[in-house]
């Protein structure tokens, strides 16, 4: 079985006893057990963050949790989600399957069976993809994303290419003509280089990037 001390798992129910209960349950099994009221909330909780499964109800005021997996699916596609519902209805059913969800639970919830329910999702990841780095930050080289901690930092597409070129070679370094042939197809100077490194230094840090004299460009390893 998976280890699910390295999960993230966000939990969206409306009712505030079964939010209660379910984290005295099982929130401690997670590395972050976090609930949301509503969909609204359960959305911005998503961004705040990122977790690695979604338990959601469906029947919620201000956003229900098919509507506010609708949004969640235009930020990350692929995030595992296990609807919670009274409802039985083919109806319901069938929009949460186009709604692309991982599993589909009947309340009354049963403990038991959604710890299984989890577990048997986790157990399909591969955290192989999630890169440590130096100074707090980890890149994804699957979603192609870069995080300080728990916090996306948005990067351009050339900024994107950029670091994940640099993490292949994190061991050693990127090459400049590597570098320049694959982010700017060899047609830059190095002005625009340079003047491009100092931007993404202002996204991350000063020193997460750093020159090799002549040569071109690796992450920190500090």
């Amino acid at each position: 079985m998976f280890n699910l001390e390295k999960l993230k798992v966000l939990f969206v129910e409306d009712e505030e006893k079964i939010r209660i209960n379910i984290q005295e349950a099982i929130g401690e099994e997670f590395a972050l057990f976090e609930t949301a009221s509503d969909g609204l909330n359960g959305l911005q909780k998503y961004k705040d963050i990122k977790p690695d499964i979604i338990v959601t109800d469906i029947e919620m005021p201000h956003l229900n949790g098919l509507e506010m997996v609708a949004r969640i699916r235009k930020i990350s596609p692929d995030v595992p989600v296990i609807i919670l519902s009274a409802f039985s209805e083919k109806e319901k059913l069938f929009q949460a399957i186009d709604s692309n969800v991982s599993k589909y639970i009947v309340k009354p919830i049963d403990i038991d069976e959604l710890l299984e329910v989890i577990s048997d999702l986790s157990n399909k990841f591969d955290y192989q993809h999630l890169i440590e780095l130096s100074m707090g930050y980890t890149y994804d080289s699957l979603q192609k994303k870069l995080y300080l901690n728990d916090d996306f930092i948005t990067l351009t597409k050339k900024e994107v290419l950029f670091i994940d070129i640099l993490v292949e070679n994190k061991e050693s370094y990127a090459k400049n003509d590597d570098l320049y042939k694959k982010v700017w197809n060899d047609s830059c100077s190095g002005t625009t280089v340079r003047t491009f490194v100092q931007r993404l230094r202002n996204k991350t840090n000063k020193d997460f990037i750093e020159n090799v004299s002549g040569l071109g460009y690796k992450i920190s390893k500090r």
